[in-house]
């Protein structure tokens, strides 16, 4: 378990700042909670080593897609950065489940993959799932945050309203670096 100290909450608001400035997005006031201060359903999605899409298609019981907000290709790194919703409901009317600010390693992944997560078509999670691609999920810590008028409408839910997240990493074979995450849940 980790001990949430003073050193914990900056690691987690510097990562939510980084992933947030290379998109030029500002930055919601983050409050940083210990996993156990997670309350109820957002703790069953938020709190394990697994990837994020897989959980969300396995609780709304359906798969997911993803809206292309934001993206940045930063050459020197060899980095995608991208803000996404993931969404229920492909067919008319849908609902987002998930916003996330994700920094995608490209190098990590085979060269004929990489286009793919350009595109922006399909969730992260599902096209490494598509190729087979394993991984542990590693989150670093847990916050919430409440609404901004950004966030709220691209999440479609009120202006203030509690979002509750995690920074987390996946890591693949020989425990190379895929990805850094931001994971935020606007509904359960």
């Amino acid at each position: 378990m980790v001990d949430w100290g003073r050193a914990e909450c900056n690691q987690v608001e510097a990562v939510v700042r980084k992933l947030w400035g290379y998109l030029s997005m500002e930055v919601s006031a983050i409050h940083v909670e210990p996993p156990e201060q997670v309350p109820g359903s957002y703790h069953k999605l938020l709190v394990h080593n697994a990837g994020m899409t897989a959980t969300l298609e396995a609780h709304w019981g359906q798969r997911l897609a993803v809206d292309l907000i934001a993206d940045d290709l930063i050459v020197d790194e060899r980095s995608l950065y991208r803000f996404v919703g993931l969404y229920t409901g492909e067919d008319g009317e849908h609902q987002v489940v998930e916003l996330a600010a994700i920094r995608i390693v490209l190098d990590a992944f085979p060269a004929l993959l990489r286009p793919e997560f350009i595109e922006g078509v399909r969730p992260f999670g599902g096209i490494l799932a598509r190729a087979g691609i394993t991984f542990r999920a590693r989150p670093s810590g847990f916050f919430r945050l409440e609404a901004d008028e950004f966030i709220a409408r691209k999440a479609s839910i009120a202006f203030g309203a509690t979002l509750y997240g995690r920074v987390n990493e996946l890591r693949g074979e020989g425990d190379v670096l895929l990805c850094e995450t931001v994971e935020m849940l606007p509904r359960v």
